[in-house]
This record gives structure tokens, C-alpha cells and sequence, in this order.
């Protein structure tokens, strides 16, 4: 619809220099925008949304100065045109803009030199209610931030996902309720022996668990349930932030297990620092700050290089390079980021900090895996 707007723009002031300001002329051009609207647009509008402009206003004084165009051109005919555009465009699909007109006249003579011919200004508005016309139509109520679609899309993805939490829910409160049968049971025949919890029942009751903070998750990003905002970095919110992580930090203080360089309560507290100061960047949009931007960057790789020296350590003083161990620390590492990424629909490299300390992870174990292996 750019395209029309300017293409009209060009019709009429050629159409209007060439045929004249007759009403006669108006007539002609409301019937023929009649059966364009009738064979073009209505098909069109099947498929998108067409948005008709009104004319630019002209700035007269401007163009009395102008011998050339003197007389040839004023607004009440161009409102004429609107007025025909309008009628023959009422009852169609096709979405009638006046505000277009009205925003630019508040600037009238701003934006153009000879009173006719406008700069990018005018247009850019025009864009941007056209932009505003098809957002507002699928925005929420209690979203302030931008569009979202009607109604929720799912992949099958998502959908055996959901089916696979939901089924551990149910699997779990079954177990729980033929749990709490037999418990009453016991307690009706004065049976002092207590029944062990099963193990498939702790772990199906640990993944429902887990399943409600994913679903959590995906109502407040992927639904409009919760109010959403833009961010609108400050460095002095930044900084009470962290002066906030700071103080929680001191008043947790304690003395450390082990006095070795590089101990692991010791590299543990440094990596939970450079996490909480990454969260803080991500959450209050700090990138914007290009001096924060490559600390955070210093940060990430710090925790990279603290990541690899914990898990180096442990194989050079353990020696445990069984397909256990590696297995074990790759899901723990890895089992939120994947189930992140089959809930909110995501690339594995969307989630790009794991996919980092999973792959450093590997080198190391795979470069201690190599003959000779040595260890401590």
C-alpha cells in the first residue's frame, strides 16, 4: 500500500493538471476507482489488507508563489478527490485513513519547499499508521509492547511436550492417591510400618514439577495472560542492581571448606557473580550500553574458562572418565536449555550459553580421554 499512496499522490496531480477541477472530472474519477475497487481490490483483500491514504494537503501560499502552478492547484479540490475516494471505497474491504491528511496539516509547510512536493517526512508518518493499523488490529488489551498473534499456535513439538508433562502429572497424582489409600489403610489396621516411596513415583512427581515451570514459562512469554513492556535500559538501575546482588552477597558471607587456590566454593562464588551480573544485563537490556556490553562479554568468557578449569579439575583428581560421568554433567547442563527449546519452539543455538560450556566441556573430557591419560 507504500506503493499506492505514492502512485495516487502522482495520479492526481497529473490528473488534475491534465483533465482540470471540473466536478465532472471527480465523477469520473470516483466511478472508475468504483470498478477498480470491484475487479482488483476485492479479490485482493482476501488475501491482504489494503489501505487507502488521503492526499497530502497543499500548503497555498507556497505554491502562489509559484507562477507556474499558480491556481492550478488548492485543497478543496484534492478534498474532493478524498471525498470521492470515500464514497466509492465505503462499503468495500478496503480500510479509509483520514488521520493521514490531519497529522500532516498540523505540519503544513514544514516539510516541503514548493508546497506540493513533500521530503520523507509525511511518508514516514503514513508508514507508520499503516504499521499501526495492521499491529493494533491483532495487539492485546494488556500488551504494551507489540503485536501478538490471535489465538496460540502450536508445533506438534510443543503439543507431545505438553502431552508428556501432562501424562507425568496424571501418572504421579495416581501413584500419590494409591499412596495416601494404603497409608489409610495401614493407619485402619494399627500397622506402625511405614511404605517406602517408590522411585517412579518421585521421579514422575519431580518431572510434573517441571513441567509446571515450563508451562510457566511459555504463558508468560508466549500468551498476553501478563502484562509485557520494552525495555528501557538506565545505568543507575543497572548499578542499584547490582549493588542489591552485592549487599545479598555480603550477608550471606562465610568461610570457605577448603583454603586451596582456585577451591571450588571458591570458583563456584565467582561464577555465581558473573551469572547474576549477565542475568541483570539481559533482563534490564544493559547491551545497549556498548562499555557494559564488552564487560559482559569479558564475563561470559571468564565463566567459559572457569567452567572448563572446574571440570578439568575434577577429571585430573578423580580420574572418572566413564560414559556416566559424561553423560551426567551433558544432561545436567543441558536438560532445561532442550526442553526450553521443544516449549518455546527455539533453536538448541537460541540458548547459546550451554551449547558454549557443553562444547568446552567436551574438549576437556575428550583431551583427558586421550593416551596417555594422566591424572593426579
Amino acid at each position: 500500500m507504500l506503493r499506492m499512496e505514492i502512485s495516487k499522490s502522482i495520479f492526481l496531480q497529473w490528473h488534475v493538471k491534465t483533465r482540470g477541477k471540473s466536478l465532472q472530472v471527480v465523477r469520473e474519477f470516483q466511478a472508475n476507482l468504483t470498478k477498480l475497487n470491484q475487479k482488483f481490490y476485492s479479490k485482493l483483500a482476501d488475501q491482504s489488507t489494503i489501505i487507502w491514504l488521503h492526499q497530502s494537503p497543499l500548503a497555498e501560499y507556497l505554491i502562489e508563489a509559484n507562477s507556474e502552478r499558480r491556481g492550478l492547484y488548492d485543497n478543496e479540490i484534492l478534498s474532493a478527490y478524498d471525498e470521492a475516494a470515500q464514497q466509492a471505497l465505503e462499503h468495500s474491504d478496503v480500510k479509509v485513513v483520514k488521520s493521514f491528511r490531519e497529522a500532516v496539516e498540523q505540519r503544513l509547510g514544514e516539510d516541503t519547499l514548493d508546497g506540493m512536493h513533500y521530503d520523507g517526512r509525511p511518508m514516514n508518518l503514513g508508514v507508520d499508521l499503516i504499521l499501526n493499523i495492521a499491529c493494533n488490529k491483532r495487539i492485546e488489551p494488556v500488551d504494551a509492547s507489540c503485536c501478538v498473534r490471535n489465538g496460540i499456535e502450536l508445533t506438534i513439538v510443543q503439543i507431545l511436550t505438553g502431552i508428556f508433562f501432562l501424562i507425568c502429572a496424571i501418572a504421579s497424582l495416581i501413584m500419590w492417591k494409591k499412596q495416601s489409600l494404603i497409608s489409610n489403610a495401614d493407619v485402619e489396621n494399627q500397622s506402625s510400618s511405614q511404605q517406602p516411596v517408590h522411585h517412579s513415583y518421585v521421579i514422575l512427581l519431580n518431572l510434573s514439577k517441571f513441567g509446571l515451570i515450563l508451562a510457566y514459562f511459555y504463558i508468560c512469554d508466549r500468551t498476553p495472560i501478563f502484562m509485557k513492556e520494552s525495555k528501557v535500559y538506565g545505568l543507575g538501575v543497572f548499578l542499584a542492581c547490582l549493588g542489591v546482588f552485592f549487599l545479598l552477597g555480603i550477608s550471606s558471607w562465610k568461610v570457605a571448606s577448603k583454603g586451596d587456590y582456585l577451591n571450588r566454593d571458591q570458583t563456584d562464588e565467582w561464577k555465581g557473580w558473573m551469572q547474576l551480573v549477565i542475568l541483570a544485563y539481559h533482563y534490564l537490556g544493559a547491551s545497549a550500553d556498548l562499555h557494559v556490553y564488552v564487560w559482559v562479554r569479558i564475563l561470559v568468557a571468564s565463566y567459559l574458562f572457569m567452567s572448563a578449569y572446574g571440570h578439568f579439575n575434577y577429571f585430573w583428581n578423580k580420574g572418572d572418565y566413564s560414559l556416566f560421568r559424561f553423560s551426567q554433567v551433558l544432561l545436567r547442563m543441558n536438560i532445561l536449555t532442550v526442553l526450553l527449546c521443544y516449549t518455546m519452539n527455539r533453536p538448541y543455538q537460541f540458548y547459546y550459553f550451554m551449547p558454549l560450556i557443553s562444547f568446552y566441556f567436551i574438549i576437556v573430557y575428550l583431551t583427558h580421554l586421550m593416551w596417555p591419560q594422566m591424572d593426579a
